[in-house]
Parts: structure tokens; C-alpha cells; sequence
């Protein structure tokens, strides 16, 4: 499946609208639907039913699951109703009755009397227009993963624990996790409480992980307040290369599925993923003497500008040079630096996409890495 085919699945779908259509199935008051048209939308499968089906498929595409995308592409991302179709009263808010999709949308030439709606499938609570979406700003009430910062050793298995704070009267949440698989190799997934219903296939996406990208897409038919500090899910990898920070190579992915939570009255929540220090490793503690360390760039591959991380052993000065494989020199950073970790952003807005190179030159050493820059 190309990106093109699913963007197009996914624009204008997210958790609410699953958690919009559990609530509609269990009949909890203000919540059944009787508008025709988000009923035309809570039908994803164009069964002519709105069933437990429906909130599982949006659920799947949020995922990334490439059977559920061509499900959904098969039955039509959008639904065309002429305007001149008159709507039905909604007699059975589970079984819609049938509506007319007859438009021509081949633009060959001027066309009239073609006005139609356009119902994206699964919209169910409009929110296809970006402007809805929570602004990602921290605000009291975003709802905070955390999870603790360390020093990665080549060889170890790390379990990363993801605990919450202001998880309060929460229905949904959905965010894509990004890390880097030259860093770290997924190993398994484990949940933690009992306090909320979790479904290990239903509710994280696996199908790109070998690319460092895992889904999060929970929802319920009702709210749950967890205490600040409840540990809800366990990663565990395999750490490929030392030497870094998990903060550094761990993100949330909002190009992939924009990160979002949603109360128990469907109200739109920022959601947002927080490193906390390793206290011993902050402290310098036994075991962890600096050493010439130069990180992967972040993000890679990447588009115009990305940043490279480094920690030197002392004081000193130090160069970074970025390379592309001819050897041709494209760009050249140096300065003097302290004790410890520094980054640089690189802007590479004018040169050409490939496979470059990034080179750190210090007194104690020089240590190179690879960098995807790809077309705009």
C-alpha cells in the first residue's frame, strides 16, 4: 500500500470517532446517533448497519493495519449523496435506510446539477477540517506519557515503562511512537494495569515497527481516571548501538497519526511524551564516565533541517563536517564546548537528497554516522 492510500484512509478519522461509535452501540443517553449523515459516516463497511465492525475497522486503519486500509478503500473513503436526496427520519439508529449516491465526478468537462454532500467514512464526529484538532500546546489538562531517560548499552535489553499523569475522565487516546531502529529492535509489548481494558492486538500497531514506528489507539465506552504514576504498558528492545540516550531516539510520530486524547464527553484533549532523568545517571553516578559519543541524527531520514547530538569526555573544541558520498564537503560546524552533551541543528535546505555523511573531529578522537536527507 502507498503513503498516498493511506493518508487518504486516515484524514479526518480518529479515536474519538471509535469511542463515538461504542458509546452509540451501548445506547448511553446523548450519546445514541440520529443524524442520517453521521450515520451514513459510523458506517464504515457500507453494510447498511452500524455495528461493533465499524469501530473495530477505524480502530485498525488508525493502526496502520494494511487489511483494514483496503477494507476501508474498497467501501469508499467518502459517500456522495446528492442534495436533492431527501433524508430519512431515523427510525432504527442501527440500520440505515437506503440513500442515493448516484453523482458523476469525472471531470471531463463543465458539469451541472451535481451538488452533493460529501460524508467522510468514519467521520463521525466531524473533525476532518485540521482546525479542530488540540493545538499540541501543554495545557493543564494534556494528558502526559512518561517515561524514564538512560543510557543505552549495545547488547541489553531495556524495558521502557509508560506511566501517566492527568489521565483523568479519559475515553480515547491515540499516538504513534518513533524510535530509532538502527539504535534499538523491538522486542514485545506487555500491559501493565487492570484498571482500563487493554487489547494487545486491538489496541497497538505493530506493522512498522521494523521502521521504528508503534501505534497506540485505545478508547472505551466510558471515562477512567487513573492516578498520576499508574504504569498502563511496558516496551521492551533489544539496544542495537551504545552510547546514547533513550530521549534522543524516542518520539512522538505526529506526522504518522496526530497525538490526541478525548474525555468521556468527547471533548478533545493535547497528549504529550515526557522524558524524566535518570537521577543516577544525572548525577554522574559510578559506572558512567563520559566518553566521545556522536548520536544519530534526529529525525532521520529527514527533510531540510535535522539535529546532531554528541557528548564529549572535557572540555575542548570540536568540528562537524557533513559529507555526501563524493567526499564533497556540504556543510562545516565548529566551535569550542564543554564537559558533556551538545547538539547542532544542520540545515541542509539547498543540497541534493541521498545518503550523506556526519563527522565529529575532537582532540580525544573522531566518530563518524550515516544521514538520510530526502526530496521536500
Amino acid at each position: 500500500l502507498g503513503t498516498g492510500l493511506r493518508l487518504a484512509e486516515i484524514i479526518g478519522l480518529d479515536v474519538g470517532d471509535v469511542a463515538a461509535i461504542q458509546k452509540h452501540l451501548v445506547a448511553i443517553p446523548g450519546s445514541v446517533i440520529t443524524d442520517f449523515y453521521r450515520l451514513v459516516a459510523a458506517d464504515c463497511n457500507n453494510s447498511g448497519t452500524v455495528s461493533t465492525v465499524d469501530a473495530s475497522l477505524i480502530r485498525q486503519v488508525l493502526l496502520d493495519n494494511p487489511f483494514a486500509i483496503t477494507n476501508m478503500s474498497n467501501t469508499g473513503s467518502w459517500r456522495f449523496i446528492p442534495t436533492s436526496f431527501a433524508p430519512p427520519a431515523v427510525v432504527d439508529p442501527y440500520v440505515l435506510a437506503p440513500y442515493e449516491t448516484d453523482i458523476d465526478l469525472t471531470i471531463s468537462s463543465d458539469l451541472s446539477a451535481q451538488d452533493f454532500w460529501g460524508v467522510k467514512t468514519g467521520d463521525v464526529l466531524y473533525t476532518a477540517n485540521p482546525a479542530n484538532k488540540p493545538d499540541g500546546g501543554l495545557t493543564a489538562d494534556t494528558l502526559i506519557f512518561k517515561a524514564k531517560d538512560r543510557l543505552l548499552q549495545a547488547g541489553e535489553m531495556v524495558s521502557v515503562d509508560f506511566e501517566v499523569s492527568n489521565f483523568l475522565d479519559i475515553a480515547a487516546y491515540q499516538f504513534a511512537l518513533q524510535f530509532d531502529p538502527t539504535v534499538m529492535e523491538f522486542d514485545h509489548i506487555q500491559t501493565l494495569t487492570n484498571e482500563i481494558p487493554f487489547d494487545a492486538w486491538g489496541n497497538f500497531g505493530l506493522f512498522n515497527v521494523t521502521i521504528g514506528e508503534l501505534r497506540a489507539v485505545w478508547s472505551a465506552i466510558n471515562g477512567a481516571t487513573l492516578n498520576d504514576g499508574t504504569k498502563v504498558f511496558r516496551i521492551t528492545f533489544k539496544v542495537l548501538q551504545g552510547g546514547q540516550h533513550l530521549k534522543d531516539i524516542m518520539y512522538l510520530n505526529t506526522a504518522a497519526l496526530p497525538e490526541v486524547a478525548y474525555t468521556d464527553a468527547l471533548e478533545a484533549r493535547g497528549l504529550k511524551l515526557v522524558f524524566e532523568s535518570d537521577d543516577v545517571l544525572a548525577a554522574g553516578g559510578a559506572g558512567d564516565q563520559l566518553s566521545l559519543q556522536l548520536l544519530q541524527n534526529q529525525p532521520n531520514p529527514f527533510i531540510g533541517r535535522t539535529t546532531v547530538g554528541f557528548v564529549l569526555p572535557e572540555a575542548c573544541t570540536a568540528e562537524l563536517r557533513v559529507i555526501d558520498l563524493s567526499g564533497r564537503v556540504l556543510r562545516t560546524y565548529s566551535d569550542a564546548y564543554t564537559a558533556g552533551a551538545h547538539s547542532i541543528v544542520c540545515d541542509l535546505t539547498d543540497a541534493a537528497s541521498g545518503v550523506l555523511i556526519y563527522e565529529l573531529t575532537t582532540p580525544y578522537g573522531k566518530a563518524s554516522k550515516k544521514m538520510i536527507l530526502q526530496d521536500k
